[in-house]
Formats: C-alpha cells, sequence, structure tokens
C-alpha cells in the first residue's frame, strides 16, 4: 500500500485540479493533445525515434510531451480523460525512452541540466498523476535512472559520468537548482515511500533562503534585495522564479504534514518577497533586467514572468501567520488588478492555480496606487524607480557583476543588454510581447557602444570568462529620488565612459562624459515597440518621414520626451515589423572625446508634477541641485556618490573601496 498517499493526492490535485476546471484551461489541453499524439505516434510507433537519439534537449521535450498527456488523461472534461489509448502512448513512450534516451548506461553530454533536473523533474510528475495506473517496474526503473543521474539534493555533478563533475569537495547545488533538487529528492522519496530520501531534501532546502553573507558563496539573496545566480547574473526572474516555484509547491505538499518540521527559517521570505521581487513589479509586470538569458524565450515576457512569480508568491503565502499572509495576498491581489483581471486567468494554464486565483480576486478588489520610490540593489548592480505611471530600471556590470548571459544557444546577442541599460515600462502592455525577440540588439536603450560587426561573437564578461575590472559602480536612493553610478568598460574595453542618472519627479537625466575611444561609437536614446504608429514631435513639430537625422532640442514620442541641455544630432528611424512598429532614437556624431557631455533628459509626460534643477559639472565632481535634494558625484578614485534631501535633513552616501 502507498504509504504517502494524502501527499501523492495534493501532488495530482496541483498538477491537473478537480472537477472544476475552467473551460479555457480544458481548450487548452485538448488542443495540445491532438498535436502531442500525431507527433508521438510517429516518434514511437514509425521510428522517427532514431532521429532524436543523443539530441538530450529535444529529448527532454518529448519526456515534457508524455506530461502534458499525461495531464490530459487526469484531468477532469478534458477529451483525452480517462482513455485507454492515450495510457497507451504514454506507457509505450516511457518505454521507449527509458531503452534509448535516458538510462543508466549513457553518459551526460550537452548540458548536465536535463540529465539531473529537467529530465527527473517531468518524470516526478508523470509518476504522480499515473501511480496507480501503470507497472510499479517502469516507476522504479525510470526513477532509479534520475537517482544515478542526481542521488542527493545538496549536490549537482553527483554521478560518475557527470559533465561537470563535483570531484571533491562536491559541488553544492544552490538559488534555483537547489530547490529543483530538492524537488526531485522530496517527490521521488514520496512515490518511493523513502523516508530517507524525503527528510534529507527537505533538510537541504532552508539553504536557499538564508541570506549570503561571506564571500565564498555568490548565488542567492542578499539584504539589500539582491539575487545573484550563475555566481554572477542578476536572475531573480529567471532562477529566482524557478526557486520560488519549488518552495511554493513543497509548502504546498506539506502543509499539515508531519515532515514541515524539518524546514525551518522560512519566515524569512517574507522579507526576501517584498525586498527582491515586489520592487520590479509594475503592473503585473516583472522587470526583464532580472531574467539574464530567459528574455530571449518564446512567451517568457515580462507579463509572462510577472505571472509565474506571483502564482508562486500567493501559494507561498499559506505559510505566514494571519498579518503577513493578509499583506501578501493583498500584493498580489493588487498587481493582477493593475495587471486586469480577466486577462490574468485568461491566461491562466493551471487548473489548481485558476481555482486558487478565482477565489482571491472575486469581488471588487480596490486598487492600491504605487508609492514613488526608488530602489537600489548594489550587490546586483540594479536600480529601479517606479511610479504610479511608469517604471524604469538600469542594468549595469562590474568587478563582480557580469554583463550578460549566453547558454545553450540562448541570448547571443544579448551583448549590451547590462551596459547600463534601462528598462522602461508603462500602461501599455502590448510593449512587453516578444519585445525582446523582434528588438534590433545592437540598439538597447541607454547604452552607448563600438559601432561593430557582433553577430557570431561571444562577448560575455562574468564569472565564466574574467569580469571588466571595475567597481566604481553603485547606487543611493531617498523615497522617489535617486542616483547611480557607473564607469563604463565595454567588453572588449575598446569604449569607456562615466554614467549618471539623476532619478527625479517626473523624469530622468542621463549624463556621461569622459568617453575614451578610438572607433566610432553611439548612443541609443529609445528603442520601444508599439501596436499603433504613435505620434512623434520633432521640437513641437510632427515627424511625417520613416527616417530622420538633425539637429533637435527635443523629440516627443507617444507619452515620453527626450530633452537635451543643447542642440543634439540625432537619428529617427521608424521600423514596420509585422503588425507592429520600432521607434529606434539614437545619436552617433559625437565632438572631441576626451571633453564631450552627453546630457539628456527622459521625461514622463504623464507625471504632473516634474522637478527643475541647476547643474555644476567640474572635471571630476558633479552636482545636480533641485528646490528639495542635492545630488553629488565624486568620480576621484574613491568613487563616491551622495544624495541629500535638504528639507527633512535626510542623507546618504556610497563609498566604494
Amino acid at each position: 500500500m502507498f504509504k504517502y498517499r494524502e501527499i501523492l493526492n495534493k501532488r495530482r490535485e496541483y498538477l491537473v485540479g478537480n472537477k472544476n476546471n475552467s473551460k479555457n484551461i480544458i481548450e487548452y489541453f485538448n488542443k495540445e493533445s491532438v498535436s502531442i499524439l500525431e507527433e508521438l505516434n510517429k516518434v514511437i510507433y514509425e521510428n522517427e525515434y532514431l532521429k532524436y537519439v543523443g539530441n538530450i534537449v529535444v529529448i527532454k521535450e518529448l519526456y515534457g510531451k508524455l506530461l502534458i498527456l499525461s495531464k490530459s488523461y487526469k484531468m477532469y472534461g478534458t477529451q483525452k480523460f480517462n482513455d485507454k489509448n492515450t495510457l497507451k502512448i504514454i506507457v509505450d513512450g516511457l518505454n521507449l525512452f527509458a531503452k534509448y534516451y535516458y538510462n543508466k548506461s549513457l553518459k551526460e553530454h550537452t548540458n548536465w541540466w536535463q540529465w539531473e533536473i529537467g529530465i527527473p523533474l517531468i518524470l516526478n510528475n508523470i509518476f504522480s498523476l499515473l501511480y496507480d495506473e501503470i507497472d510499479f517496474k517502469i516507476i522504479e526503473e525510470n526513477l532509479n535512472t534520475t537517482i544515478y543521474f542526481q542521488p542527493d539534493p545538496r549536490y549537482s555533478g553527483n554521478n560518475p559520468v557527470a559533465i561537470h563533475p563535483s570531484g571533491t569537495p562536491f559541488r553544492l547545488s544552490s538559488g534555483g537548482n537547489r530547490t529543483d533538487t530538492v524537488k526531485i529528492s522530496f517527490l521521488r522519496g514520496v512515490i518511493l515511500s523513502n523516508e530517507n530520501e524525503i527528510i534529507e531534501a527537505l533538510e537541504a532546502l532552508q539553504d536557499v533562503w538564508e541570506y549570503i553573507d561571506n564571500s565564498e558563496k555568490t548565488d542567492g539573496f542578499y539584504k539589500d534585495g539582491s539575487f545573484i545566480q550563475h555566481g554572477s547574473i542578476a536572475y531573480a526572474g529567471g532562477y529566482g522564479e524557478v526557486l520560488l516555484t519549488g518552495i511554493a509547491e513543497i509548502f504546498y505538499l506539506l502543509k499539515d504534514s508531519s515532515f514541515a518540521k524539518y524546514i525551518k527559517g522560512q519566515n524569512r521570505l517574507y522579507d526576501i518577497i517584498f525586498n527582491s521581487f515586489a520592487p520590479f513589479f509594475f503592473n503585473g509586470r516583472f522587470s526583464d533586467m532580472l531574467s539574464g538569458r530567459g528574455i530571449v524565450r518564446e512567451n517568457n515576457d515580462a507579463g509572462v514572468i510577472g505571472h509565474r512569480i506571483l502564482n508562486d508568491i500567493l501559494l507561498i503565502a499559506g505559510i505566514f501567520q494571519e498579518d503577513k499572509r493578509k499583506d501578501v495576498e493583498d500584493f498580489v491581489a493588487n498587481e493582477i488588478e493593475k495587471y486586469g483581471k480577466k486577462e490574468y486567468l485568461k491566461e491562466e494554464r493551471s487548473p489548481f492555480m485558476y481555482e486558487i486565483l478565482s477565489e482571491l480576486l472575486k469581488g471588487d478588489i480596490e486598487e492600491k496606487k504605487y508609492t514613488s520610490q526608488v530602489v537600489v540593489c548594489n550587490r546586483m548592480n540594479r536600480i529601479v524607480k517606479r511610479t504610479q505611471n511608469y517604471a524604469i530600471g538600469i542594468a549595469m556590470h562590474s568587478y563582480n557583476v557580469g554583463n550578460y548571459e549566453t547558454m545553450n544557444g540562448e541570448n547571443i546577442r544579448g551583448w549590451y543588454t547590462g551596459d547600463g541599460a534601462y528598462y522602461l515600462y508603462d500602461e501599455d502592455r502590448e510593449v512587453d510581447r516578444d519585445y525582446w525577440r523582434n528588438l534590433d540588439m545592437y540598439y538597447i536603450p541607454g547604452t552607448t557602444e563600438i559601432k561593430l560587426d557582433m553577430e557570431g561573437v561571444d562577448a560575455q564578461r562574468n564569472i565564466e570568462t574574467s569580469f571588466i575590472n571595475n567597481k566604481i559602480v553603485g547606487g543611493v536612493s531617498l523615497g522617489e529620488y535617486g542616483l547611480g553610478i557607473m564607469k563604463f568598460t565595454n567588453w572588449n574595453e575598446t569604449l569607456k565612459s562615466r554614467k549618471s542618472w539623476y532619478f527625479l519627479k517626473g523624469k530622468i537625466v542621463f549624463i556621461e562624459d569622459h568617453f575614451e575611444s578610438n572607433r566610432e561609437f553611439y548612443t541609443t536614446l529609445f528603442n520601444r515597440k508599439y501596436s499603433a504608429l504613435p505620434k512623434i514631435l520633432i521640437n513641437d513639430v510632427e515627424l511625417l518621414d520613416k527616417s530622420m537625422t538633425k539637429k533637435v532640442k527635443s523629440i516627443i514620442v507617444d507619452n515620453w520626451k527626450i530633452n537635451f541641455i543643447k542642440d543634439e544630432e540625432i537619428n529617427i528611424e521608424i521600423e514596420n515589423k509585422k503588425e507592429h512598429y520600432f521607434v529606434k532614437i539614437w545619436k552617433s556624431v559625437f565632438k572631441k572625446c576626451d571633453d564631450e557631455k552627453f546630457i539628456w533628459e527622459l521625461i514622463s509626460l504623464k507625471d504632473k508634477e516634474k522637478d527643475d534643477y541647476k547643474l555644476l559639472l567640474k572635471e571630476n565632481e558633479y552636482i545636480l541641485e533641485t528646490d528639495s535634494h542635492i545630488f553629488k558625484v565624486d568620480w576621484e578614485s574613491s568613487g563616491v556618490c551622495a544624495l541629500k534631501d535638504k528639507k527633512e535633513n535626510l542623507y546618504r552616501k556610497l563609498k566604494i573601496e
């Protein structure tokens, strides 16, 4: 008799819901199962499996399709519910794949993740659904293979044929990977009735919410709100989301279970939710500057990532006491309300979460306005300002934060995404959809780059290669005011400059100078997607051409104004791509590099209040002053930036040693 039936039943409910599944979700699985059955019939019964032998990426995807079929088979209301032919195809697929694709006679190749994490996670889910309906020998054979490749939740590369063997000492799994390895061992222990494996897994979980406070570890959460994965990449929207998913699923399964006692310190997650995730949301969308190489994945834009994180946080809320639980639930409900309840539920694909969300969102929700604020996370070199009308983030890199990451063929053109790029969000949700898959990646807003053919170039400067040796990067904030600085060096060290950002009411001031390069370079001011051609004003005169180069003082595009301190020669190009437009604005003509100061403003026309300011720019000292605040940058070797509230006599200072 299965020992942990209650946990397994909850896992099934999580995967396929109950008898109240929504029509949209049932239709989605009906549609998916038709195309998957057509494909798998060829793979399994017409010998097409042979062409995928050795392609572990496609093999993992084929296992994923078996899981979708398993969900369709167990989901009440679908066309394949309890369909014996569908079950036969799933079982035949498992047997065939175990023989040719995934077994203990094989060696890891291509990417360790599919072998140690990707496929084991899928197999656990399939067997959680079909435990009572397939021969236990099939379950044992497959799970023994996952034990071979991933035996211990604490470590990765801990098998005889690992691509990256742990060796001595063992290679600790961390962050999102740790929650995955824990989830693999925990659910495998449940399915195989192995109490020791369950306990070992749960005791390994709490490492993921322990703050990093020493130089030996890099991956995980920091008290300033930063989250790092892969040693040097800001990754709350990627591996951080995976981490939350694993935690949420395990907590749900453990509720009221005797195994819950093996998890300790989980209350720290309350602060992590509000420090490392909440500030980076705008209207239900989560900033792409924290999603690493995942930004270019299909159907993985800011709204999709935000949706997943909000679901995770809502499920985690159940561990908190009443007041804290309500805080978390109110946060989730408010973000969904800003996104649009109907649209959010329409996009939901989990029948289990659909029911929970429907309960949370029933009735009227009083939408809470954002408090205007600037949040600085210096450990991951990120700054974000959010108001009721927009959010803007700055992504930088340094001696311990990478400029970008490319891996497994993903994000191969992400060269400039961490070079002081700004990430802008307003009320237009359509801007985000497939933005990074259609953007001209040579023109990332806010960046200054060398004119160069980058196709096929690996420009990574991170822990896997070598960092740019720059410690002068960071920022400070006081409420809705903020200041950021960066001594910029590009990927191949042929361009240097000094960048600073001043976050005021209604505007951001960009200052860049001390350009050092003997090559032609350019600064991208704007590159934004629109579903309809926006009205563009050049010096208050409407632009009627699709491209233009001239000296201008101001440019207005929809709700945004770019303003220059003096007339600047600027390029504008409007590109029509399928059913949308990209408006690209850049400056490519600079004067003498050693004394040129490029100063411009990005102004929100939706914000009623806007600060005026005075600028005093010396060789190594910048002072910007408004009626209420003083911003100071000292570019000497100490690398100081400071911000003072004159009225409240508050002071913030960042000194870089």
